[in-house]
């Protein structure tokens, strides 16, 4: 299972951990889209694995900051952008939780990023 970034997704680790120790959910991995949510991951104790490693996922669950009725998109800033992608396209299922939902997207952010990946380097 793919898990995304940012504060949404705290909830469903959340929600995950409470599963997991209960044993209504067994035999779980997660491959986290941030250095963030690893830790996360790690401080519920939950399963998680290398992209490298997991690379045929289930699921994958991410929150955006707005989407429009043809479920077009707005992510965070873009810090974990690439990250987020890369997760989502190995997953047969992607869930995005977005609480904004407008008819015209607007993003407030309008600055140019890159990404460097550890999983890119040789």
């Amino acid at each position: 299972m793919g898990i995304g970034s940012g504060s949404t997704v705290r909830y469903l680790i959340e929600w995950l951990e409470e599963k997991v120790n209960s044993g209504q959910l067994k035999d779980i991995q997660c491959v986290p889209t941030s250095y963030q949510t690893r830790r996360w991951l790690q401080n519920a104790k939950l399963p998680h694995q290398d992209l490298e490693t997991l690379n045929e996922l289930d699921l994958t669950i991410d929150g955006a900051d707005e989407a429009d009725y043809s479920l077009n998109c707005i992510k965070g800033g873009g810090g974990c952008l690439l990250q987020e992608r890369l997760v989502q396209a190995c997953a047969k299922r992607f869930i995005v939780s977005c609480l904004c939902i407008a008819h015209v997207l607007i993003s407030l952010i309008e600055m140019p990023f890159f990404s460097l990946l550890a999983i890119g380097i040789s």
